[in-house]
């Protein structure tokens, strides 16, 4: 019995034709590798000026499947620290997607963001809460600082949503003060009144916002709820942000 591996590089395809005994690899039967120059496969602006690579293609991709397993990660870790603190309860460690945290599916998560700063929430909600900011944690501006910085990095995505982004927080320090916001989250709910949402669809960043705000946010929640709940030690609230930032 044969099988295949590949090892991807950034300008570079190794492969190998392998052997097996049963499960284990015999012997490699063959293997090589094949080189390329990513600055003879260019693509063309409209002006006919050399736009970015193959390489930067599969930066982008790279950056995007790693994105995606970083959230399950994050999330995954996020889960089993609720459930050591008593906050949900997982039915098995092989299924996290399935707990009673899917039940709240229903809330107003804005408005709960709210309510949470002054009013007592049940473990149910504050855990929707902080899978939420999880799910939704904003863009680090050393992130975006980076990607901007990066040679084969330029492009018109990356200004468009620092522009936003901006923008954005430009907003919130200005409305903060004359209607006493104390969070980014009771902002966003004044949007929401407003438009009706406050996430962005594919391809848009007008409600594009920094994870500092988000981040800060999740502390200030926390720590109004940690007058009303026991569970929620000063370690459960540092270990948490660590897993979120």
């Amino acid at each position: 019995m044969y099988t295949f591996g590949f090892d991807m590089g950034e300008n570079s395809l190794g492969w190998a034709v392998l052997h097996l005994n049963g499960k284990q690899v015999d012997k490699i039967e063959d293997c090589g590798s094949f080189v390329w120059d990513p600055s003879s496969y260019m693509t063309l602006t409209s002006s006919g000026a050399p736009d970015h690579s193959l390489k930067h293609d599969r930066s982008l991709n790279r950056l995007a499947r790693r994105h995606t397993k970083g959230k399950h990660r994050r999330t995954n870790a996020i889960k089993y620290l609720l459930c050591q603190n008593g906050l949900i309860h997982i039915l098995s460690h092989n299924n996290l997607g399935t707990y009673d945290i899917d039940l709240c599916n229903f809330l107003n998560t804005p408005q709960l963001r709210v309510d949470a700063l002054d009013k007592p929430i049940t473990d149910m909600q504050l855990a929707h809460l902080l899978i939420y900011y999880s799910n939704h944690r904003g863009v680090a501006k050393a992130y975006l600082n980076n990607v901007m910085s990066d040679k084969d990095g330029k492009n018109e995505e990356q200004t468009k949503m620092k522009k936003y982004l901006e923008d954005n927080l430009k907003s919130y320090k200005t409305q903060s003060v004359p209607n006493k916001f104390r969070t980014y989250g009771e902002y966003q709910l004044s949007i929401y009144k407003a438009e009706g949402k406050i996430h962005n669809k594919d391809g848009e960043y007008t409600h594009s916002v920094y994870r500092e705000l988000i981040r800060d946010e999740a502390k200030t929640v926390l720590i109004s709820q940690q007058r009303f709940n026991k569970k929620i030690t000063d370690k459960f609230i540092a270990d948490y942000l660590d897993l979120l930032y």
